[in-house]
């Protein structure tokens, strides 16, 4: 049976563009390592690190370490603040263009303070797609999108 959930994996078309959005604009940590996550029968235990050079990255994932896999996918891990369950993102060129299908998933995030958030998203150039809508309980939501269009929703909650 299941222990524990671990990670979802979303394929992007443009890492240092998600890292920057994640970590910068959401806020989201990046893990420091895979904690042995990806070891799987056929694959090493361990997968190869580089570290890009100050100034080819963007400054929010200037520092980051990255991962290579196998097959040559870059990935990184990105954590949430209060869970130990992380986001994978995975470049891989090779295997096409990134189109996400509207409604196919999204991610939900609760947020302190909604209006500075989507202050953050519009100074950033991101577009609130649905929203703010306010339940009959006293949650605010609205929804977003990341660089590739994975829909995102933030909600506050009544304090």
């Amino acid at each position: 049976m299941i222990k524990k959930y671990l990670h979802t994996r979303f394929r992007v078309s443009d890492l240092d563009r998600s890292i920057d959005f994640y970590s910068k604009i959401l806020g989201l940590k990046l893990a420091e390592s895979l904690r042995g996550q990806l070891a799987r029968p056929g694959l090493p235990p361990t997968i190869p690190r580089t570290r890009r050079k100050p100034g080819t990255l963007s400054p929010a994932s200037r520092w980051i370490e990255r991962k290579t896999s196998p097959r040559g996918s870059q990935l990184a891990f990105l954590q949430a603040p209060g869970t130990d369950s992380e986001i994978e993102l995975r470049a891989f060129p090779s295997s096409g263009k990134v189109e996400v299908p509207e409604d196919l998933v999204h991610l939900a995030f609760e947020v302190d303070d909604l209006k500075k958030c989507m202050a953050d998203l519009k100074k950033a150039g991101y577009p609130i797609t649905d929203g703010p809508t306010t339940t009959s309980g006293g949650t605010t939501f609205i929804f977003t999108e990341d660089p590739d269009r994975y829909e995102i929703e933030l909600m506050q909650c009544p304090s």
